[in-house]
């Protein structure tokens, strides 16, 4: 009997297991990162260029509202959805001013940036961005295409490899002929990292490509300290830029000072002095 009871107590339990094993669990929803500034930048200027050069308004959550370019050359409005950044809309607010581009934004489904459109005043869709990413969502290329006729045809090109600890090492331009565009080919290599936050690693995919004044990817951080050495090699004007860095209580960078020396050319030799100086919203 013993036997018995035990046999239907033993089936008993292989039963319940297995119906355990049949019940669908729900899936997981992706735990999608806001796009809120690390450091609450408010102004970078730079010696030598228009003042401030980038300026930000940021609401109490670190999200970037408002931002300006070139003492107000251009100004963009951020609009946000899900805690991502959806759209930019340039000058929208100045009445006079034909230039004003719509940026919208694309995601998959974890929430993960795929793509921006650029559409001109009119609503026409005249350039595409598309970004591929590691499977540790270190941005790999960027691509910008540009509508040529008919269609569209790449424009510029941009490679990311970086350190170990996260850090970018290169950044490798190429761009096509397209207009009166040169074919060209040229890499930046960073160097001699500190220990401190950075806060100007967002304008290295702005100055590049010319056309757009800013391109906001707060969900990409491309250098998380400061780099002390930045080397340009490849087409056209060559050089090396070594930097020391000033940094408040928080150690956050204050002033960037720069000694610019050309590499190539007729210019070989010739040093510049370079300053960015940063302020921030505490």
């Amino acid at each position: 009997m013993k036997a018995r009871y035990l046999l239907l107590i033993l089936f008993a339990l292989t039963f319940i297991s297995c119906r355990k094993q049949h019940i669908q669990q729900p899936n997981p929803q992706p735990v999608i990162a806001a796009d809120t500034a690390i450091l609450k930048l408010k102004d970078l200027t730079d010696k030598g260029l228009p003042s401030p050069y980038y300026h930000f308004d940021c609401n109490d959550s670190g999200y970037v509202t408002k931002a300006s370019f070139a003492s107000g050359l251009s100004f963009y409005d951020m609009i946000y959805s899900d805690k991502k950044l959806t759209e930019m809309d340039m000058n929208k607010d100045i009445p006079f001013d034909t230039r004003k581009d719509n940026l919208k934004y694309q995601y998959d489904n974890k929430g993960n940036l795929t793509g921006i459109s650029v559409f001109d005043k009119d609503g026409v869709l005249y350039r595409k961005c598309f970004l591929t990413f590691s499977p540790s969502q270190q941005l790999q290329q960027l691509r910008w295409d540009v509508q040529v006729n008919s269609g569209f045809s790449t424009e510029l090109t941009l490679g990311f490899t970086y350190y170990a600890d996260g850090n970018l090492e290169t950044i490798t331009y190429s761009s096509s002929p397209i207009d009166s565009q040169p074919l060209a080919f040229y890499n930046d290599k960073f160097e001699d990292y500190d220990n401190k936050p950075n806060a100007d690693g967002f304008s290295l995919i702005h100055a590049n490509p010319y056309y757009l004044d800013f391109v906001l990817l707060p969900s990409v951080h491309l250098q998380l300290h400061n780099p002390r050495r930045v080397t340009r090699t490849g087409d056209g004007a060559n050089y090396i830029v070594n930097y020391t860095y000033s940094y408040d209580a928080k150690g956050r960078p204050t002033e960037k000072k720069g000694d610019f020396v050309y590499t190539n050319g007729t210019n070989a030799g010739t040093h510049a002095d370079l300053l960015t100086t940063f302020s921030y919203y505490d």
